[in-house]
């Protein structure tokens, strides 16, 4: 073993409780669990730990993936694991209840983690791959106010909003762009120049005197007349206007946005493997293209910014469908503003919760037996007036992402709630909260202790205090939100349970739940139903579907 590898393997305690193994570069450690570091300073992601222990030690609490760490001086990058990642891949429900199959997977990595970093990279990458196929094949809009920004604006940076959109609206820019082709709009441009006095088309004193005075300006013609030269306004038609500066400028942006989502690496790659997503590329990319070197926009120049009083923005066909295309282009960003970093730190928790409410749509679309529905953006300048709702056009189905929820004074705080959604039919209100860390488990030993809580207080297990607090707030979700009838927690399992307020117990699945729900919305009361990718419910003994 040569230096390198012995300095390495003094930064982190061998026993260290929370210490799996090493992986190449990566340093492979378990959320939840105390870490021992060898030195004196210690910073976590930039940030200085101030712990007076020597060694120091640190513990990631409700925080997946990579982390970088600092001790003395010395850099390294964690991979923070839990068992919910792989529990999806168990031998038997008996393993799981026990919790052998985890400590048995560790043993199997410690030291050398590889396989582990290897299979926890298939499992992230599936959940992302499902959330695009998912989330391109809903259409969706922005309901946008009547005041749009006058700036040039920017691009959006995550990859998954440029392929989300481009996907969607390639047909809409398109035949935008074939409008304005086919009747662009020209402005006229005077040149000043100097003309014949029996061409002039206005007279001045002012361009009398400048003729006179000119020198030079007195000719001959063929006639061998004498005449005079005026300066004189002459109107030119040119496409050379802000109108057209500022559509090749959008068209321009969405080109090399193409280039650079084909020409991305890693998990883009594969999902753009997908034939009909790489197929809308390739038509949309080919007819923006071809449109940079047509009339108009062959034409225009650079742009500086979008006219506000343009009339042509706002009323001519094309030129409005594209200025409200590229302002959604940039606003909707707000909808996933945290997702660009959870890929490029693997956090596979908040990637599976973006995930799960792909899921819920899917099968809200399935149990409301088709038909129409749209997902939209609210916008009121530029803040997010409501982030997100689905909304079902035949029976009025209504899902909102992150509403802010108010409750009642009257009858209960008074503070506002935020769930994950909020689901309104017919009348009737349903909240879920997505719990990547929550299972089956977790419920039944709360239900099952009366003193679960003192006890984890006294044993100062903050991970069972976070999932027993998760499971409370349910019920807070149920009394303090208006008309809300059932609150209920979706978790990565396979266990569905459903708890009444007249003390029935139904162990009724998630899409069974919404299908009684859409045709008789009477339910009141709390569960919990487990939701997974279909590749990780069809696995056995540790074999993923997905390779």
């Amino acid at each position: 073993m040569d230096m390198a590898d012995d300095s390495r393997e003094k930064l982190i305690a061998e026993d260290s409780e929370g210490y799996i193994g090493e992986a190449g570069e990566l340093f492979v450690v378990e959320e939840w669990k105390r870490i021992l570091f060898n030195g004196n300073t210690l910073k976590i992601n930039s940030d200085t730990k101030d712990d007076r222990r020597k060694p120091p030690a640190f513990t990631f609490e409700n925080q997946l993936g990579y982390a970088d760490v600092e001790v003395d001086g010395k850099k390294a990058r964690l991979l923070v694991v839990t068992h919910k990642v792989f529990e999806l891949k168990k031998v038997n429900k008996q393993d799981d209840e026990n919790g052998r199959w985890w400590e048995e997977k560790k043993k199997e990595n410690k030291g050398n983690a590889q396989a582990l970093v290897d299979e926890f990279t298939r499992i992230f990458n599936g959940y992302l791959e499902d959330l695009y196929s998912k989330a391109t094949s809903l259409p969706f809009e922005i309901v946008s106010e009547t005041y749009w920004p006058g700036e040039a604006g920017h691009a959006p940076e995550n990859p998954f909003w440029r392929i989300l959109f481009l996907k969607t609206h390639a047909d809409e820019i398109t035949d935008a762009i074939r409008l304005i082709t086919a009747r662009p709009y020209s402005s006229l441009l005077r040149e000043n120049r100097w003309v014949r006095q029996d061409r002039v088309r206005r007279f001045s004193p002012k361009a009398l005197v400048g003729a006179l005075t000119r020198p030079g300006n007195v000719g001959l013609d063929n006639g061998q007349s004498l005449f005079l030269k005026f300066q004189d306004a002459v109107p030119r038609q040119t496409f050379d206007n802000p109108e057209n500066q500022f559509v090749r400028f959008a068209v321009g942006n969405w080109v090399d946005d193409i280039a650079r989502i084909k020409a991305a690496s890693g998990i883009w790659n594969e999902i753009l493997n997908n034939k009909n997503l790489n197929d809308t590329f390739e038509k949309l990319e080919g007819s923006l293209t071809e449109s940079l070197y047509i009339s108009p926009l062959a034409d225009a120049g650079p742009f500086n910014g979008i006219p506000p009083t343009s009339t042509v923005l706002a009323k001519a066909p094309g030129y409005r469908e594209i200025r409200r295309l590229w302002a959604e282009y940039q606003r909707a960003m707000a909808i996933f503003q945290d997702l660009d970093r959870a890929i490029n730190l693997k956090q596979i928790d908040v990637i599976w919760e973006y995930w799960v409410l792909f899921e819920l749509l899917t099968k809200l679309h399935e149990a409301a037996g088709g038909g129409e529905e749209k997902w939209r953006l609210d916008y009121k300048f530029e803040k997010v007036l409501q982030q997100m709702v689905w909304e079902h056009k035949s029976n009025g189905l209504k899902l909102y992402y992150n509403k802010q929820c108010k409750t009642d004074p009257g009858v209960y705080s008074g503070i506002p709630l935020r769930p994950d959604f909020l689901l309104e039919i017919n009348g009737q209100r349903y909240v879920f909260d997505a719990k990547f860390r929550l299972d089956w488990k977790d419920v039944k030993d709360i239900q099952t202790k009366e003193d679960a809580t003192k006890e984890a207080e006294k044993q100062k297990d903050f991970q069972a205090l976070a999932k027993s607090a998760d499971i409370v707030k349910m019920h807070a979700y149920r009394d303090a939100i208006e008309g809300v009838g059932g609150a209920f927690v979706l978790y990565p399992g396979e266990e569905n349970r459903q708890y009444t307020v007249s003390g029935q117990k139904c162990e009724t699945s998630l899409q069974c739940f919404l299908e009684k729900a859409i045709s008789c919305p009477a339910f009141r009361g709390v569960g919990f139903f487990g939701v997974r990718r279909e590749a990780e419910q069809n696995s056995q003994g540790g074999t993923d579907q997905d390779e």
